[in-house]
């Protein structure tokens, strides 16, 4: 028995490390060996989903923290973009990777670079890395995966890509951007309702559904705390999913938009930090209008909303006395859009269940492993049997 699940997988890591000099030729296998380490690795993606247009980029954006993500009026994500966060790398570097698996080295990129491979028909994935501001995840490797949506017309291989990323036991965190939902949404809606059911409260936390776009919603001076046009969207969304069967989910209302433009604020020239003050200044007059915030309909532990709640106050504490007003003031924007309550909850999940879901592939892989190897030895007892019967 093991107190720490961690102590238990160094357990049976040391375990697999023993096999792969022992008698069973299976567990020498290069498949097998390249599934460990995998599982070694402690890599655990979050996908980013979302229908055209529901502003997927812009979110990525703002935990990339810069605009680098082709954001534009037409369909920008027709490649499937892995974004690794990675501490100590200045900016972000990408690699392409082509039809037959061959890939550039990593180069720095900007958004021009990213825009013309995903136009480009020989490049079928999109590798990116940097540090990314607001994650803080240690000994583990995060990535987010930037999927075409639904309603995208993408490789019949990218699908099998994502319905093998749902399917994956390591329970992968999908992140679906969700706003009125229309027809050519819901059988997509309805599969990853069946992967939700698999694995209990674990799929609850493993899905989140994103209303993003809060900074456009109008707050007038008439709204009140209970009655307002943020609770109403809210409200809706969650009867549109409960049609679906999606009876518990998990709603983080967000504004990407106010999210990135107090992230990269300090980078913008005059006219651009006149325009994103602006934005802020608006933004935080709603919410002061019907005296909430966007936390208050966000599906957060109380752990998390503790810690939210203590920071903001503490902030709005030093702007009352008119210290260093202008880092407060965009500290403050950032809570308050709600991409560090989301940032925050993938965090807590990557403590919560990864290692031990690393235990469930780690056990999965020495079951099989024992399995192949008393194959021949199981198949020659079972045709002795039935040799056995027709004898008889």
């Amino acid at each position: 028995v093991w107190d720490d699940p961690e102590d238990k997988f160094q357990s049976l890591r040391k375990l697999y490390h023993e096999a792969i000099n022992g008698p069973y030729e299976d567990f020498h296998k290069l498949e097998m060996n390249g599934d460990f380490k995998k599982i070694e690795d402690r890599l655990l993606s979050v996908s980013i989903m979302a229908p055209m247009k529901n502003g997927k980029s812009t979110l990525l954006n703002a935990i990339l923290g810069q605009e680098l993500l082709p954001n534009a009026t037409q369909r920008c994500t027709a490649k499937i973009s892995y974004i690794e966060h990675c501490e100590g790398i200045q900016g972000f570097e990408a690699k392409s990777i082509d039809e037959n698996g061959a890939s550039t080295e990593y180069l720095p990129c900007d958004m021009s670079v990213l825009k013309a491979w995903n136009s480009d028909p020989e490049v079928r994935h999109v590798r990116i890395r940097g540090s990314l501001p607001g994650v803080k995840v240690d000994d583990y490797r995060l990535q987010f995966v930037d999927t075409p949506g639904p309603d995208s017309a993408v490789h019949k291989e990218d699908q099998i890509t994502i319905d093998r990323f749902l399917s994956d036991n390591s329970l992968p965190m999908v992140c679906y951007i969700v706003d009125r939902i229309n027809s050519s949404e819901e059988s997509y809606l309805s599969r990853l309702k069946e992967h939700m059911s698999r694995f209990g409260k674990q799929s609850e936390d493993r899905f989140i559904f994103v209303v993003s776009r809060m900074d456009q919603i109008e707050i007038s001076k008439g709204d009140s705390k209970e009655a307002n046009p943020i609770k109403t969207k809210i409200d809706e969304i969650r009867d549109d999913l409960r049609k679906l069967n999606i009876l518990n989910p998990r709603i983080f209302p967000i504004s990407a938009k106010i999210a990135l433009k107090a992230r990269e604020y300090l980078a913008l020239d005059e006219e651009d930090k006149e325009e994103a003050e602006s934005d802020i200044k608006k933004f935080h007059r709603g919410l002061k209008r019907i005296d909430s915030s966007l936390l208050e309909y966000t599906s957060v532990s109380s752990a998390i909303r503790n810690k939210i709640e203590a920071e903001v106050a503490e902030i709005k504490k030093k702007i009352d006395a008119g210290e260093d007003r202008r880092a407060d003031d965009l500290r403050l924007a950032e809570l308050l859009s709600g991409v560090p309550a989301l940032e925050m909850a993938i965090e807590e999940y990557v403590t919560k269940y990864s290692v031990p879901a690393r235990i469930y592939d780690a056990a999965t892989i020495f079951d099989l492993g024992i399995q192949k190897a008393h194959a021949v030895e199981t198949l020659v007892s079972q045709v002795d049997a039935r040799q056995t019967s027709l004898e008889q």
